[in-house]
C-alpha cells in the first residue's frame, strides 16, 4: 500500500497515536499593514570631546608635520624630547585612570611621571654630541693704507697762480701728499682730521672722488680784517673773508669724503706752510714766516664699512727728498755753517687771509 510504512511492533506493544497534522501557511499580504518596528541595540554614550579620535588623530597629524620639517631644518634634535614628556604624561593617565581609587590613582599617575622625565633626561644625556669649541670668526676689518710724503721739487717755488687740487700756490707753501688706499671694501662717511707741525694753508683734492670736502677744524672761524687808511687818510676797516682756493690757514684740518670705492686710492694734497705767531689778536707785520718743511703728520678720524663703526689712525715723521747738502768749497776754506733759526709756531686760532 501506498504511505508512509510505520512498523508492526513497538516497545511496549503498542502503536503510537497520530495527531492532528499542523500545516503552516504564508501570511497573506496585507498592504495596509506597518512593518514590524526593528528593535535597535542599546546605544553607548558619546565620548567627552579630549577623548575623541578626531581631535587627537588631527592633532598628531599636524604635530607629526611640523616636528618632521623642524627636525629636516635643525641639526640637534634632544629637544623634541621636551615635548615627548607631556605627551608621555598623558598616555599614562590614560592607562591609569581605570583606577577606581583616587588616592592611588594620581600618586602613580605622578610617580610614572617623574620616571619618565628622568628617563628622558638620561636619554638626553646619552645622546649629547662631543664637545666642539665654536670657531673662531675674526672680524671682517677693511684694509685701509695711509701713506704721506713731501712731493720731490716742491722746495722750489711752483709756476705763480698754478692750481693744485683747488689751490691756488704760494711760493710759501711746501706740497705734502696724502694718500688712502682701500682694499676690497668700500668705506662711508670717512671723517678725518690732518695736522702737521706746521700750519695748513688747505687740502685739496687730486682724484675724482665726488663728496670730498675739506675745511679748517674748529667751531667758529676768527673775525679777521684789514685795518687803514683810505687817500684821505680816514681810517677804513676791510673784513678778510675767505675765498675758495685762496689761504685759509689754520694749525689743523678736517676732511669729510661720502664714500670710497673698493680697489682706488684717494689722493690729497696739502699745502703745508709756515707762519708767524699772532699777538694780541693782530697780524704780524709778516705772516709767513721762512720758508721750512713740515716733520709730522698726524691723521685721526673714523670710517664706516659693513654697517660698523672703525678709527683710522696715522703717524708718520716726513723726510725731505730734497736734504740740503754742504756746498763745494774753495781749496782752504772753512765751511762754517749757519746756526738754525728758531721759527715761532702759529697760535691756536685759525688765520684766513688771502694771499
Amino acid at each position: 500500500m501506498g504511505g508512509k510504512q510505520f512498523p508492526r511492533h513497538h516497545a511496549g506493544g503498542q502503536r503510537p497515536k497520530r495527531g492532528p497534522t499542523m500545516v503552516h501557511m504564508p501570511p497573506r499580504y496585507n498592504p495596509k499593514r506597518k512593518p514590524d518596528k526593528l528593535k535597535s541595540p542599546p546605544s553607548t554614550p558619546p565620548l567627552p570631546w579630549y577623548e575623541g579620535t578626531l581631535l587627537w588623530g588631527s592633532l598628531g597629524a599636524a604635530i607629526a608635520i611640523i616636528l618632521t620639517v623642524v627636525a629636516a631644518m635643525s641639526k640637534d634634535l634632544r629637544w623634541l624630547l621636551i615635548l615627548a614628556w607631556p605627551f608621555s604624561c598623558l598616555a599614562v593617565w590614560a592607562v591609569l585612570k581605570v583606577i577606581p581609587q583616587r588616592g592611588l590613582r594620581w600618586p602613580l599617575i605622578i610617580a610614572s611621571s617623574l620616571l619618565i622625565a628622568g628617563g628622558l633626561y638620561w636619554v638626553n644625556v646619552a645622546l649629547r654630541p662631543p664637545h666642539a669649541e665654536p670657531a673662531q670668526i675674526s672680524p671682517l676689518v677693511p684694509s685701509v693704507n695711509v701713506d704721506a710724503y713731501i712731493q720731490p721739487g716742491s722746495s722750489n717755488p711752483y709756476p705763480p697762480q698754478t692750481i693744485l687740487g683747488g689751490i691756488v700756490w704760494n711760493d710759501n707753501y711746501i706740497d705734502v701728499r696724502l694718500d688712502i688706499g682701500l682694499g676690497a671694501t668700500a668705506l662711508r662717511n670717512v671723517d678725518f682730521s690732518v695736522s702737521l707741525d706746521t700750519s695748513i694753508a688747505g687740502i685739496g683734492q687730486i682724484s675724482q672722488f665726488p663728496g670730498v670736502t675739506s675745511f679748517p677744524n674748529g667751531r667758529e672761524m676768527p673775525a679777521v680784517s684789514l685795518e687803514g687808511t683810505d687817500d684821505k687818510g680816514k681810517p677804513i676797516t676791510v673784513p678778510v673773508v675767505p675765498t675758495q682756493g685762496l689761504a685759509q690757514i689754520a694749525p689743523r684740518y678736517r676732511v669729510h669724503c661720502n664714500a670710497l670705492y673698493s680697489n682706488t686710492v684717494l689722493h690729497l694734497i696739502i699745502a703745508s706752510v709756515a707762519v708767524n705767531q699772532a699777538t694780541q689778536g693782530m697780524l704780524p707785520e709778516r705772516l709767513f714766516a721762512p720758508k721750512r718743511t713740515p716733520h709730522v703728520i698726524k691723521v685721526k678720524g673714523t670710517f664706516e664699512a659693513n654697517s660698523q663703526t672703525f678709527p683710522i689712525e696715522f703717524d708718520k715723521t716726513l723726510e725731505n727728498p730734497e736734504s740740503e747738502q754742504a756746498p763745494s768749497l774753495p781749496a782752504g776754506g772753512v765751511h762754517k755753517p749757519k746756526p738754525n733759526t728758531p721759527v715761532p709756531q702759529t697760535s691756536s686760532e685759525n688765520i684766513n687771509t688771502p694771499v
